[in-house]
């Protein structure tokens, strides 16, 4: 006989103060007024020593004023000629009145310190004495009158990096390099007398002009992003960034427009048509496997996102999901979009995949995690083991199936039945019929013979396993008897034949039995 144990097993989851103050612009007047602005800060103070000072000569200094710090000694730079214009200069700090002979009548030049007059006759350039404006250039006879060169004092040094202004103050052309030469678009360039104003771009690229690192280029117009990365195309996608990051959701949204629901500069790539050769770290570059993108993350701790394309996928060993990433499906072939669906991996082991003392938070999302059938004799299969991750782990939107547990081994042996009895004697010359009961019995003896000795008994009855016993001896002299001969007993039958087997065992009943991390069913 024999007795069966459990078959099937399967287990799905196993588990600073300060003040702030506007600043006062340059003083300018060509009407006489004061060469300044609004001269009242809204600051609290006591002390002038409350009141800080941005140190811009235009714009005066400031003083404690009834709790309030108020601007005062602001310079004063009208010259009182009304074809003057007065400003305050805060580069060279000091008051500037350019003579504008175009506030004057026909026929008169401005001077300063006098005014509009008339301009003194002339034949030659070198009759004209000037009219003490430095920044005007030197005077020429001009159709009989000494003027002005309409383009005034030429102070172009010819550097496209530099800042290039008649300086009257101090009767002196300067030359200021501009300051933000590597990031500005009006004069972009390295200081070495290379600075351009950038090129705009192309009319409905929704790209504007840009200087970085002193070199012309495009940037997207606010709103629209450059999936392809080809600035010759424009920016072919309207998006407006909503955070920093961009974890994918459940909304699907590209938080911070890189064109993915995800971050691309955070991300490993798997796809069905990917190849584990490569690096996995762009859509172009997937890999095929999950376990080839875990081995990639493993040397990459700075990419924290694993994004798989929906699809099928097989695995030959136990995936070791480790803390601080997250694993997410849903998403197309190119990445360009995701939706509600599952990434199905088959692990062909005994278990689909393990989270074990994970440090960091961890998720895995829109995934199906399946075992292969097992075939060891009662070889437990589970999909999810989790073990000493406290509260680190989040599964959403995930499918785990266990695949059939391995069939229940034989059961042993029963022993042999007994041996039959003798059969019954026979009378006379007709053998009696074998003895025993059931279906394991002696055979019947065989009728006597005439002073010879008796036959084997006969094989069982029809339907029986028992073997027939010897048959007895003679009697009598040389084993003949007298007459019919003196009966003697036959021999003892033969073993019977082998039992039917035995019933199938129950099935086994209960959860089975954990140990750390294995779990053993019961039978």
């Amino acid at each position: 006989m024999t007795n069966a144990q459990a078959p099937h097993v399967r287990l799905s989851l196993l588990l600073l103060s300060g003040l702030a103050f506007a600043g006062l612009g340059g003083c300018a007047s060509g009407s006489g007024d004061d060469a300044g602005v609004d001269a009242t800060v809204e600051a609290e103070c006591t002390l002038d020593s409350d009141c800080p000072d941005d140190g811009v000569f235009c714009n005066g200094t400031l003083g404690c004023v009834a709790g309030e710090c108020v601007a005062q000694d602001i310079p004063r730079c009208d010259d009182g000629i009304a074809c003057t214009v007065d400003a305050c200069n805060p580069t060279s700090d000091a008051c500037e009145n350019t003579p504008d002979t175009g506030m004057c009548p026909e026929d008169t030049v401005c001077y300063v310190g006098t005014g509009c007059a008339a301009a003194p006759p002339c034949e030659f350039d070198s009759d004209c004495g000037g009219d003490g404006v430095y920044c005007n250039g030197d005077e020429v006879c001009v159709e009989g009158r000494c003027l002005s060169p309409m383009d005034g004092r030429g102070c172009d040094d010819s550097n496209s990096c530099t800042m290039d202004e008649c300086l009257e103050a101090t009767a002196e052309c300067s030359a200021t390099a501009y300051p933000d030469i590597d990031t500005n678009v009006a004069h972009c360039g390295t200081g070495a007398d290379d600075c351009v104003v950038c090129p705009d771009p192309p009319a409905g690229n929704h790209q504007v002009a840009q200087c970085v690192a002193g070199a012309c280029g495009f940037a997207c117009e606010a709103g629209y992003v450059d999936l392809d990365g080809d600035p010759a195309n424009g920016c072919e996608v309207m998006c407006t960034p909503s955070g920093s990051g961009d974890d994918p959701d459940d909304a699907f949204l590209d938080a911070n427009c890189d064109g993915i629901d995800g971050d691309r500069a955070l991300a490993i790539f798997v796809s069905r048509s990917g190849n584990n050769a490569r690096d996995g770290l762009t859509p172009e570059t997937s890999v095929g496997t999950l376990s080839r993108a875990l081995q990639i993350r493993a040397g990459m701790t700075s990419r924290t996102q694993i994004l798989v394309a929906t699809g099928t996928y097989t695995e030959s060993a136990t995936l070791a999901i480790p803390g601080g990433v997250g694993i997410y499906g849903g998403y197309s072939d190119d990445f360009l979009t995701r939706a509600d669906a599952r990434a199905s991996i088959t692990v062909d082991a005994a278990v689909a995949a393990r989270a074990s003392g994970l440090t960091g938070n961890t998720v895995i999302d829109r995934v199906s995690l399946t075992t292969t059938d097992r075939t060891g004799s009662s070889e437990p299969t589970v999909a999810l083991i989790v073990a000493n991750s406290q509260d680190r782990l989040r599964l959403r939107h995930l499918s785990l199936l266990a695949g059939r547990g391995g069939p229940g081994s034989d059961g042993g042996t029963v022993g042999s039945g007994s041996t039959g009895t003798r059969g019954a004697n026979g009378v006379g010359s007709g053998g009696g019929s074998g003895g025993g009961s059931g279906s394991v019995r002696g055979g019947d003896g065989r009728d006597g013979r005439r002073r010879a000795s008796g036959l084997n008994g006969a094989t069982g009855s029809p339907g029986s396993c028992g073997i027939g016993g010897t048959g007895g001896a003679g009697s009598g002299s040389a084993g003949l008897g007298c007459n019919d001969g003196d009966p003697r007993d036959g021999g003892p039958g033969g073993p019977g034949c082998t039992g039917t087997p035995g019933a199938h065992g129950a099935g086994g009943d209960g959860i089975g039995a954990l140990a750390g991390e294995s779990w053993t069913p019961d039978a």
